[in-house]
């Protein structure tokens, strides 16, 4: 078994195969013990301006970072040496199945580093885009504006919890409200729907 890996051209793709595979094993063992010097290459340096948007690495710095390319080699030597022992193909032909193999691994890790960027967003809303939304009271709202209570809304996809009061009368918890105005204090006002 191990001549079939380290005789002949298949060394070329059983050390880098096995060599990724080790690292990756130790960073990966790294990371779930709490290793903080794991975050030298996948700490994701993002700032929220004040527009909610995010600033941060671009996914072409992700692209050339250690993690990245301890995936290529793995996936070269992997994907070359399965190429090698399965098909009776010219070496050009393996060698660009293992770059390709390579290659791939790469743009996934990139696509769940998206992925994990997007799950990680921000928590902070624009109040304004509640205006004209229909919600729920989840606390009870004390009428005539003399006290608030609090309702639940879907904004942007998510569901939120807003401070709001009324100027009619008190609304009871789950009673259907609208959105008709936003105040400078972060609070909502709403009617009964």
């Amino acid at each position: 078994m191990l001549d079939a890996l380290f005789t002949g051209h298949a060394l070329w793709f059983s050390i880098p195969a096995v060599l990724g595979s080790v690292l990756l094993v130790i960073r990966i063992v790294m990371m779930s013990i709490g290793g903080h010097d794991t975050h030298v290459d996948t700490h994701i340096d993002t700032h929220v301006g004040a527009d909610g948007a995010h600033h941060g690495h671009t996914d072409a710095s992700q692209l050339f970072s250690i993690q990245s390319i301890i995936g290529f080699i793995t996936g070269f030597g992997w994907g070359g040496l399965a190429a090698l022992k399965a098909t009776t193909w010219d070496m050009i032909w393996v060698i660009l199945t293992g770059l390709a193999f390579g290659m791939f691994i790469v743009w996934l890790q990139l696509f769940l580093l998206a992925g994990m960027r997007k799950l990680s967003a921000s928590g902070n809303i624009n109040i304004n885009r509640a205006m004209g939304l229909q919600g729920a009271v989840y606390v009870e709202i004390p009428g005539n504006n003399t006290g608030r209570g609090q309702v639940t809304l879907v904004i942007d996809d998510k569901q939120r919890i807003l401070n709001a009061i009324t100027p009619d009368e008190t609304l009871p918890s789950k009673t259907r409200v609208n959105v008709v105005g936003i105040n400078p204090d972060n609070t909502i006002t709403v009617r009964k729907a």
